[in-house]
């Protein structure tokens, strides 16, 4: 939000789409050239032919895709079309089937299970922020001796109460949970009969850098052998907070994103 590039001001593109030849123009002439195209399109075409489209940086309720926000009462409004936004939230939806939530919101422990944990690790999310009401179940399981852990690029209000504060540059953050998988497995950390009987694990590697297929392992009685791997972050009572941050960093492929959640949340 601070660099020198940032845009401030309406543009016009002047050249060939992906050009980079753009005009600046008020903002009364482009608030006047978006109203004339939607007044056309919708006159030829109808409003369903707009759409709206957001991602998760427009979650917030007053100002963006929440149930209550702006823009859902205003395409409602208009008539508009909506796109659903492009967010790998597969960590959620793993984690639910694994600790027995209703649906992807409910996949993090209830914040009155926080105090039952000795580490707790926030992970690419600002809750101070975004949560208050859950952080003074945080704090009063900082208070009760559990080791508050910020993994996060900003140092934000939630990174400032932190016991350790762990800065990253953008998009590592699978660099940094692969990283950690590897030094669980190196230690021998891993819970085997846990990966054996509950997980469907997509990333679970072969000796030979490739990943495993249901040919190795010959199919049938063998096939929950070749879904991944959950590895426990040690053998003590953790709990990992992650935002939708982790999922999509380092190129994750789907599916990625389920098994960094399961390295911490156990």
């Amino acid at each position: 939000m601070y660099s020198a590039d940032r845009l401030q001001y309406p543009m016009r593109r002047t050249g060939e789409r992906g050009a980079g030849e753009f005009e600046r123009i008020t903002w009364d002439e482009a608030l006047d050239e978006i109203t004339d195209k939607w007044k056309a399109i919708i006159d030829q075409y109808g409003p369903n032919a707009i759409a709206t489209w957001m991602n998760s940086g427009n979650f917030g309720t007053c100002t963006g895709g929440g149930f209550a926000g702006i823009m859902p009462r205003f395409g409602a409004v208009m008539g508009f079309s909506s796109i659903k936004g492009d967010i790998d939230a597969a960590q959620g939806f793993a984690a639910t089937k694994i600790y027995g939530g209703m649906s992807e919101a409910q996949a993090n422990n209830e914040p009155t299970d926080y105090v039952n944990s000795k580490t707790f690790i926030n992970w690419a999310s600002n809750p101070t922020i975004s949560q208050p009401q859950i952080v003074h179940f945080m704090l009063d399981a900082k208070e009760n001796g559990t080791k508050l852990i910020v993994i996060d690029p900003v140092y934000n209000a939630t990174a400032a109460k932190a016991d350790w504060y762990i800065p990253i540059n953008p998009a590592t953050d699978g660099v940094l949970a692969m990283a950690i998988l590897n030094e669980i497995m190196v230690a021998g950390n891993e819970d085997q009969e846990f990966v054996r009987s509950h997980t469907e694990a997509p990333l679970l590697i072969k000796e030979d850098g490739m990943f495993l297929r249901m040919s190795d392992l010959g199919g049938g009685a063998n096939r929950r052998r070749c879904r991944s791997s959950y590895w426990q972050a040690g053998r003590h009572r953790s709990l990992c907070r992650m935002g939708r941050g982790v999922g999509r960093s380092c190129g994750a492929r789907r599916g990625e994103s389920s098994v960094v959640q399961r390295s911490c949340a156990h």
